[in-house]
């Protein structure tokens, strides 16, 4: 039976996960594809039109100065340009991996805008499926807790379950430290704070899980459908800058 429930489990995670990879991979494609037009543009179309208005020895625009600096800089000075890229992504990905700055991106993906709500949504879900299914085996409480712990997959959310352990061994019930945490919504809260007077709080975790398995769901068909015409409207912005810049000195 526990199996059993643990093959639901990691079938239902592993469908969020796949969800949510999903609605990621168009923003990613559409990055790329964006990057490879401007590079072409800087590199191939744009040296060949800004030749042509030097040659009239007029005085140029800030933003016509501002695409050819760039333009002479990916022609001339391409290579290093690509090694300071390199080592600036080395450096982050160093920090990222430090405690601290595991700590700061952890804290920034509970605040994100759009993102926030979605990975708060995700660490609620998976906070409430995994202790209501350790709950329905037969796992007590505080060991449940110490397993959820490890499976949150955010240093700000572990530290709190780790605060709510201490609290909950000194005889507090389990929705008062969530609350005092203030990383919870409110209807988690009181779900968990029904469930624990009426002596269902396995059922109603699995109701809250369900409930915001649902939200994620929505959510991210939502954000997939905002990020969509915002990428456009990036993309857009840029070439049109390049478009201005160039058509400015001509007019």
């Amino acid at each position: 039976v526990v199996l059993d429930r643990l093959a639901d489990y990691k079938e239902g995670q592993a469908d969020l996960k796949s969800k949510v990879k999903s609605a990621m991979m168009y923003p990613l494609i559409m990055t790329l594809v964006s990057i490879a037009m401007l590079a072409y543009l800087f590199t191939n179309v744009v040296p060949e039109i800004t030749a042509v208005i030097v040659k009239q020895k007029i005085t140029l625009p800030l933003p016509t100065r501002i695409v050819m600096g760039i333009t002479y800089v990916l022609q001339n000075y391409w290579f290093i340009t690509f090694i300071v890229f390199a080592l600036v992504a080395f450096i982050v990905w160093r920090w990222i991996k430090s405690p601290k700055g595991q700590l700061k991106i952890d804290e920034w993906a509970l605040k994100a805008p759009l993102f926030g709500a979605l990975n708060l949504k995700i660490a609620v879900a998976r906070f409430s499926r995994t202790l209501s299914t350790l709950l329905n085996s037969g796992v007590q409480l505080l060991p449940g807790l110490e397993i959820v712990k490890n499976v949150m997959d955010n240093k700000i959310l572990e530290d709190v379950v780790s605060e709510v352990m201490v609290s909950v061994k000194e005889g507090e019930s389990l929705a008062e430290p969530l609350k005092r945490s203030g990383k919870f919504p409110s209807m988690f809260l009181h779900m968990v704070r029904v469930g624990e007077k009426t002596g269902m709080l396995e059922s109603m975790l699995e109701r809250v899980a369900n409930s915001y398995d649902k939200e994620v769901s929505d959510y991210v068909d939502g954000m997939t459908s905002i990020m969509t015409p915002i990428m456009l409207v990036v993309m857009g912005g840029v070439i049109g800058f390049i478009v201005f810049a160039i058509l400015m000195p001509i007019l």
